[in-house]
């Protein structure tokens, strides 16, 4: 932070008194830029697989999010039919595995 750093009146350095790791520093500037909901978001695809398994994955492709709505692109009516059945697990099972509340809603599509 700014205010525990000084400047080097010489050089224009600042010179750290107390080091910080960075993946605090990481996490304040996403969080100053306000970008965290919409990497929790994004992450959600990366972790749908894990969620759904290998037998959901293998027939649904989540391709996109909105304003915590996942897309999901569906291989059949008839998955597409299942899988309105279990949106609400599978919501509430992403928000945990990501570790925030960022998927509100899921939208299957049928679609290649």
């Amino acid at each position: 932070m700014l205010n525990q750093n000084k400047i080097n009146p010489g050089r224009g350095l600042f010179i750290m008194q107390k080091p910080e790791a960075v993946g605090s520093i990481l996490k304040r500037v996403i969080s100053d830029l306000g970008i965290e909901k919409k990497l929790k978001e994004e992450e959600a695809i990366l972790q749908w697989p894990e969620v759904v398994g290998p037998l959901i994955a293998g027939k649904t492709l989540p391709f996109r999010v909105e304003r915590g709505k996942l897309f999901v692109k569906v291989s059949s009516s008839v998955w597409m039919q299942q899988l309105i059945f279990l949106r609400p697990q599978i919501v509430e099972k992403l928000n945990t595995k990501i570790g925030k509340k960022a998927i509100e809603e899921i939208i299957f599509l049928v679609g290649e």
